[in-house]
């Protein structure tokens, strides 16, 4: 790694950025306190600034923040926050003060952390561990991890294999193993230094297996910030939200900054899917279709015991929603459902949180959401599980063991894992809502294809025009899509709750007539699954524009 100095208090500052947010109470103060690090900053080119330019609107303030934090504990404000990619830099306060400091508790702390530590004539920054398990740097050419970053980037732009050897791939997933705003930051720039060394001069910054988020994008442009003498033409992301390039550009305007990076994008869940088909079967062909394990499967016409199924792991404010939905409509006992709050709930893992009315940490607008309260008077039902085991806890692969859900069901009520539009606050909600806008299809909505299901799905505007656009059918005119269309969040969700009701509620005897209207749809869908296609949506020529002359 770079000589940087840990004593050189200004300079490791420095090293990690030149623009110091200074997080106290006035940033005049900086200078009163500590004049003589104030001015080694300033004369070595260091841009000040404070957190008030960073939360200037509440948009701004749920997802953009500094890369450098600067922290005097005498000025320390009451209440105080940063981004989980920025790097903290606290100077204590040498006094008995029994005032919470979040800082210094390695539970609350979520960024990367230095403490300038003096003992005796010495002095150096010395590190604090984040919350939770260290993380590890996912190091490209490894065997496990060379594999991973060819089955995600190559899985979906096969076009770049001729190239490979120009690219360096870094994970910028969610896993909090691997996740790179865990990581120290002068690692990360340690290793595209060393990359561009040995001639690499592009850089895939992979979060193959998500929608963009704040802090993927924050740590990335951290790292393009710092290497100020590559072209921007250098770097990419790889995102699973479809619309990629109009996300990202979206983020950035709440963000107020110019798009740093150019967006690689792509159905990523398709490959996800298809390698769990074949997980038992290693010998696999390279066309899908004839595999003879899959090939000629279809949709079967006959009367079904339950009215739909509906999956919901991990829950997710309008999962909740959905699941007191069908409690209010007496749907569930006549229903395939699973719901549980008793892991990854945040504040909503015990029964009284949901009498939303009663609930201080909630807006008025959400304490009058629909259909909540039915969680409350149904709590004693609680956990609903379905193909949930000790062995399978996260069933996202393709099983044959669903198939009991999917042959005795009418149709699956697909809640993916985005729905409301949350970027900048705007529709955010409890549990589990992720600051993106992005269209995302995960293996939730495939599920239904590969085990040939009529679904509807929860989801982004634009979910099924998406898929669509990737060869698939949807159902439009046997049932009713226009919710997909339909921009406004509670507006959408009570179009799609509208066409549940109304799928629910037909007869077998109509089912019997619905079902010969959908089977060609639902066997064309599993055969197009099986086979080879284009699988990016990235909206420009990446090889051409960027990897060429």
């Amino acid at each position: 790694m770079d000589n940087i100095d840990k004593f050189d208090q200004a300079g490791f500052i420095l090293a990690h950025g030149k623009e110091i947010c200074y997080a106290g109470k006035d940033i005049a103060n900086l200078k009163k306190l500590n004049p003589r690090l104030h001015a080694q900053l300033v004369g070595r080119g260091a841009v000040l600034t404070q957190l008030t330019d960073y939360n200037k609107t509440r948009d701004m303030a749920s997802m953009c923040g500094p890369d450098v934090v600067l922290l005097l504990e005498q000025d320390a404000p009451e209440g105080y926050n940063t981004s989980s990619w920025s790097t903290l830099f606290v100077v204590p306060e040498y006094s008995q003060s029994r005032d919470h400091k979040p800082w210094r508790d390695q539970n609350q702390r979520d960024c990367e952390t230095f403490f300038w530590n003096e003992d005796g004539d010495s002095a150096w920054w010395i590190s604090y561990p984040l919350q939770g398990e260290p993380a590890k740097y996912l190091k490209p050419w490894s065997e496990n991890a060379d594999k991973l970053f060819q089955h995600q980037i190559l899985g979906i732009h096969p076009d770049l294999a001729i190239h490979w050897d120009r690219i360096f791939p870094m994970y910028f997933g969610a896993d909090s193993q691997y996740a790179p705003y865990r990581l120290p930051f002068l690692e990360l720039l340690h290793a595209i230094k060393k990359a561009i060394e040995k001639g690499k001069d592009k850089f895939i910054f992979s979060n193959a297996d998500e929608a963009l988020q704040p802090h993927s994008i924050g740590t990335a442009h951290r790292l393009i910030r710092a290497l100020d003498f590559m072209p921007k033409s250098s770097f990419f992301m790889l995102t699973a939200a479809l619309d990629g390039t109009d996300s990202y550009n979206k983020l950035c305007g709440i963000m107020g900054i110019e798009p740093m990076m150019q967006i690689i994008s792509g159905h990523r869940f398709e490959n996800v899917v298809k390698d769990s088909m074949y997980m038992d079967y290693p010998s696999r062909s390279q066309d899908f279709t004839e595999h003879p394990v899959w090939k000629d499967r279809e949709y079967h016409i006959g009367k079904r015991t339950k009215k739909l199924l509906c999956f919901n792991r991990m829950p997710r404010w309008q999962r909740a929603r959905m699941v007191g939905f069908l409690f209010e409509h007496d749907l569930v006992k006549d229903s395939f459902v699973s719901f549980d709050l008793s892991n990854h709930a945040e504040g909503f893992s015990n029964k009284d949180a949901w009498l939303l009315e009663n609930n201080n940490q909630l807006d008025e607008e959400l304490k009058q959401e629909p259909y909540m309260h039915n969680i409350y008077k149904n709590w004693s039902r609680l956990p609903l599980v379905l193909n949930r085991t000790v062995e399978r806890d996260n069933p996202v692969d393709i099983n044959d063991d669903d198939l009991q859900y999917f042959n005795d069901s009418y149709f699956s009520v697909v809640n993916e894992t985005n729905f409301y539009h949350c970027l900048g606050n705007v529709g955010t909600k409890p549990i589990s809502c992720v600051h993106t806008d992005g269209v995302f299809i995960s293996e939730k909505l495939y599920k239904p294809i590969a085990h040939r299901h009529p679904f509807v799905v929860a989801g982004i505007n634009r979910t099924l025009e998406y898929l669509r656009k990737a060869g698939y059918k949807t159902f439009d005119g046997i049932i009713n899509e226009e919710y997909d269309q339909i921009e406004d969040d509670e507006l959408r969700l009570q179009a799609l709750e509208e066409e549940v009701l109304r799928l629910a509620n037909l007869t077998d005897d109509e089912w019997l007539v619905l079902q010969v209207q959908l089977k060609p749809i639902i066997d064309h869908n599993y055969n197009h699954l099986l086979s080879i296609k284009k699988l990016n949506t990235t909206d420009y020529d990446l090889v051409g524009e960027y990897f060429k002359g």
